[in-house]
């Protein structure tokens, strides 16, 4: 028997794997991670014909990373390997039992929500990939990521091609009014916000071609209403199990003030090490919003390693750096 383990903000779950496990942002997700870095369908374990497991990435921006090599199609898996999405760190066990500490989660396949401008559409592929696509998809064809084969977006009962009338963002899904800037896709033709995207990197539709075709930021960062907590924990409402990215651009910045602070008196060594540790930060991130803040952060732990050095010399020595020593 086969146990995923799930980790993210210091807490434990884990489950049987008794089928497919998808990864995302949707509500019937077995493991819903709630970061717009994280796509819609960000990745799923599957079970091979012959019992064994393998995890596939369904074109994500991030990636999805296998004993920190990047997963590319489909990987086999074996057991004990790390897995990682963004915060969420994962790994395959043999067993019955959970280990010491874990919580239960359930990893049974939910049955999807019905199809609307919120939820978007989402059904399997005939190879097994899970799909989503936006709402004005609706009775398309595209090309499924996983086996490159082409598929038709399901069309809901008493709605024609496109799912509405009006045009809607294929990133936000809200409704295009007539004076907005659009943007429409070279090779699906979906249409979007020219906001929305520039700031995806393209086009947002499961498959496409142009997905992250231009060299943008990704989708703006979750803010305050999905990203508030750091825990691991069931969401009573969709029954899925909820991760919340931890906002460690926030944190940083907090922490460069501080340290700015701390430095007056340590010469600025506390500046300079969160400097450090926002210039790390800053190349593993894309969504703009975070650099912005991770820049202020540098910028701060700047002025406070200048500041602390002038400030803790005088301070020890009794000599300000701009006198010479008598």
């Amino acid at each position: 028997m086969a146990l995923l383990i799930v980790e993210c903000g210091g807490k434990m779950r884990g489950g049987v794997i008794a089928g497919r496990v998808v990864i995302g942002r949707r509500p019937q997700d077995q493991i819903r991670l709630r970061d717009k870095s994280v796509a819609h369908i960000h990745a799923w374990i599957g079970i091979a014909p012959d019992g064994s497991h393998f995890i596939a990435d369904a074109g994500s921006k991030i990636g999805t990373w296998v004993n920190d090599r990047r997963v590319s199609g489909r990987m086999a898996l074996n057991f004990h390997d790390r897995i990682r999405i963004g915060p969420l760190l994962m790994r395959l066990e043999e067993g019955h039992n959970l280990p010491a500490g874990a919580l239960p989660i359930d990893l049974r396949v939910r049955e999807s929500p019905p199809p609307s401008k919120k939820n978007g559409i989402s059904f399997d592929c005939a190879c097994g990939a899970p799909i989503w696509t936006p709402w004005s998809r609706a009775g398309e064809a595209g090309r499924c990521r996983a086996c490159g084969e082409r598929v038709s977006v399901p069309l809901p009962a008493g709605f024609g091609r496109g799912g509405a009338k009006t045009a809607h963002c294929g990133v936000c899904h809200g409704e295009i009014q007539a004076p907005e800037k659009t943007a429409r896709c070279p090779e699906c033709g979906a249409v979007f916000h020219m906001e929305c995207w520039t700031e995806n990197g393209g086009c947002s539709v499961y498959g496409c071609s142009q997905v992250g075709a231009i060299s943008a930021p990704p989708a703006k960062d979750a803010g305050a209403d999905e990203n508030d907590a750091s825990n691991l924990m069931p969401d009573e409402a969709a029954g899925g199990n909820v991760v919340h990215a931890i906002p460690w651009a926030s944190l940083l910045l907090a922490a460069s003030v501080i340290g700015a602070l701390m430095g007056t008196l340590t010469f600025g060594g506390t500046s300079v090490f969160v400097m450090a540790a926002s210039m790390i930060y800053l190349w593993r991130i894309k969504p703009l919003r975070q650099r912005r803040m991770v820049y202020l952060s540098i910028a701060v732990s700047i002025i406070g390693a200048v500041a602390g050095g002038i400030i803790s010399h005088y301070w020890w020595t009794g000599v300000g750096p701009w006198h010479p020593r008598r």
